[in-house]
């Protein structure tokens, strides 16, 4: 899976997005993401991440 289709999961489900916020707020982001078997560096996370808020 790629983050760009994590991503689209993510935004289609409110659980999914209850358990990023969980993440992020613990600092684990990176983790869940690997967990969701995404393929990623914390430099590509954060590129992915201010890209997407940015739309």
């Amino acid at each position: 899976m790629t983050l760009e289709e994590l991503y689209v999961k993510i935004m289609a489900d409110e659980g999914l997005q209850a358990e990023v916020a969980k993440a992020t707020e613990d600092g684990n982001l990176l983790e869940w993401v690997k967990a969701q078997g995404v393929e990623t560096t914390a430099e590509e996370l954060a590129a992915f991440a201010k890209a997407a808020g940015n739309e």
